[in-house]
């Protein structure tokens, strides 16, 4: 297909050199079979980035239903690191963000440029990374405390902070993917070029059995990677055997210039941290990882986990050391040396954007607006025509705003059914990018639909409303680490909003109109306030991590006719393997991919 499409390309007109190599391969598509083949040769030699690793796992067969044993393939993070940085240096540099703070030569009286100057550039190098930890530092976070790495004399100026992040995805219509990724933490470019995959294995194949050995091996590889060193020994704890495929390399630096990196950051959706790393659901008792919150009727005083007035609660929040000598979840990314539940971060797209906090507010807000006149009485006003009056505000605040991701279209069934308006509590249902700049374009409607009654309860919903979009614009415009006074005012205007939403929940039950729901992301949104001091909530919420999941899935849909379930991951992995190469090798490929994939 690719080389029908080169060939017609050139048909029309186009002259790249590129597309002539393509199109001439096959023998000019006269010999299709040797399509792949040709392709290959032309573009991808010799290709660098790490190779897979093949592990024994168990596993559901999708004929018999029994469980076998199959080979699954994994990418290990140590070799991925230690690759990147020996064959892809550019890409090193500005995946781990080392380049970030380097200035032009002539600020530093020298005429060469700091491209044609590799110790000036080291030097800049070592003040990025020393800037990113000193602010942790001051910040009083625990996780430094008694950390392996801040056992290395000038440890701050090698050591990269990285993430993991989980999450499952449909990749056909019958089954979904587990898929693990990590990458820099602080990288801020596309997600293919930000997230690495580490292994992905469909659910529908799965069983207890499957991913404990997956897991002895990246747990292994982040142990080599926060070390720095290649492993001498194997997952098992035994010397490397001569001749094994780690045995040459072992005991050998993982960069030259002698990094290493540090996992900072566990993210994903509270049902990845629940049901994949063992973390409390939030239907438990104990739902809560971070502090002693309880779930049932005759909870202690103040330990309530749907308690959000900040003034009544007494949540004992559990540090980082407390963490490491009593772990919450057996899961094998908590055995990795100093990573406990204290890394896993609370994802703002899902606790705020989509389904959280932002619909619970903006639908009970809109369904407010729409049957203002309570429950059990008429309308004098269609509520459907009232939305439709809010909706043509909104759209005019998006045109002066000049807001580019909008809500293009807003009908009473994305927040309540219109059959039953009242039997369940309003929420509004839209994709995390339309609610998260919906929001701000709201507000100055609200302001004018509200300015003749200015009710006791409308201006609760105009304070929780302006609160909010306050709170994320903050850590919008922030930097990575907030300052002092930006985490007092991230207090401020969570502590309001919290208290306006719990004003409106009390007033909504007592007219019997089913808003103002508080849910389990109210209490994990208090979290994110607290932790907000140690790292801006900006840095760990997952619009690209999950767009990368998405192009895993579309990846491997694109293998997976007349594949094994039980096999799909051998499929992907050389897949995967060439689609990074080609990313860090041909600046082509990679906008290409931006323009057929915008994030």
């Amino acid at each position: 297909m690719i080389r029908d499409l080169a060939d017609r390309a050139l048909q029309d007109g186009a002259k790249h050199p590129e597309l002539l190599q393509i199109a001439a391969c096959a023998n000019w598509g006269a010999h299709q079979g040797n399509a792949h083949r040709d392709i290959m040769t032309s573009f991808c030699k010799q290709v660098d980035f790490a190779e897979a690793t093949e592990v024994t796992v168990a596993c559901i067969d999708p004929k018999t239903s029994k469980e076998v044993e199959e080979r699954s393939a994994i990418f290990l993070p140590h070799v991925c690191f230690s690759k990147l940085g020996q064959h892809y240096p550019q890409h090193f540099q500005e995946a781990f963000c080392l380049g970030e703070d380097i200035q032009p030569a002539a600020s530093l009286g020298k005429e060469t440029t700091l491209a044609d100057n590799s110790l000036e550039k080291e030097a800049l190098v070592k003040m990025t990374l020393e800037k990113f930890w000193a602010k942790v530092l001051a910040t009083g976070d625990d996780k430094l405390v008694g950390h392996p790495m801040t056992l290395e004399k000038g440890w701050e100026a090698k050591t990269i902070q990285i993430f993991l992040h989980g999450d499952g995805v449909e990749f056909q219509t019958r089954d979904s993917l587990l898929v693990f990724s990590w990458g820099g933490l602080l990288n801020a470019k596309s997600s293919l070029e930000t997230n690495m995959l580490l292994a992905a294995f469909p659910n529908s194949g799965t069983c207890a059995s499957t991913w404990p050995p997956i897991w002895k091996w990246l747990r292994w590889s982040f142990e080599a990677l926060g070390k720095g060193f290649h492993p001498t020994t194997d997952p098992d704890g035994k010397p490397l055997a001569k001749g094994s495929r780690w045995y040459e390399d072992m005991g050998k630096p993982l960069h030259p210039l002698g990094y290493k990196a540090c996992l900072w950051s566990i993210t994903g959706d509270h049902e990845f941290f629940a049901n994949v790393l063992h973390l409390g659901h939030w239907s438990s008792h104990y739902p809560c990882w971070e502090c002693d919150a309880q779930n049932f009727e005759g909870a202690a005083p103040g330990k309530g986990y749907k308690e959000i007035c900040l003034e009544k609660q007494n949540f004992q929040l559990r540090t980082h050391a407390q963490q490491l000598a009593e772990p919450r979840s057996d899961h094998p990314i908590f055995q990795v040396p100093h990573v406990s539940c204290s890394h896993v971060r609370g994802d703002p797209l899902h606790i705020l954007f989509t389904k959280g906090l932002y619909g619970h507010l903006i639908g009970s807000i809109l369904h407010y607006a729409c049957y203002y006149e309570g429950p059990g009485k008429s309308c004098k006003k269609p509520p459907g025509d009232r939305l439709g009056l809010i909706f043509s505000l909104l759209q005019a605040e998006y045109r002066d705003r000049s807001t580019a991701n909008r809500l293009t279209n807003l009908k009473l069934s994305m927040l309540t059914d219109p059959r039953k308006p009242w039997a369940k509590s309003a929420s509004l249902d839209c994709k995390a990018g339309e609610g998260k700049h919906l929001l701000p374009a709201l507000v100055p409607v609200l302001r004018k639909l509200f300015a003749s009654t200015q009710t006791s309860h409308e201006q609760h919903m105009l304070s929780a409303a302006h609160s909010l979009e306050k709170l994320v614009q903050l850590w919008d415009e922030a930097d990575i680490v907030l300052t002092t006074e930006e985490h007092a005012k991230s207090l401020s205007l969570g502590t309001a909003f919290l208290s306006a939403y719990a004003w409106l929940q009390n007033w909504s039950s007592e007219q019997g109109r089913n808003s103002f729901a508080v849910a389990a992301k109210h209490h994990t949104f208090i979290h994110l306030l607290w932790n907000s001091k140690h790292l801006n909530p900006r840095m760990h919420w997952c619009f690209k991590s999950e767009d990368f999941v998405g192009q895993i899935a579309k990846l491997t849909h694109s293998i997976s006719m007349g594949v094994s379930s039980s096999r799909l991951s051998l499929k992907v992995a050389p897949k995967y393997r060439v689609l990074m190469h080609l990313l860090l090798s041909n600046s082509n490929f990679v906008n290409s991919c931006q323009s057929i994939f915008p994030e």
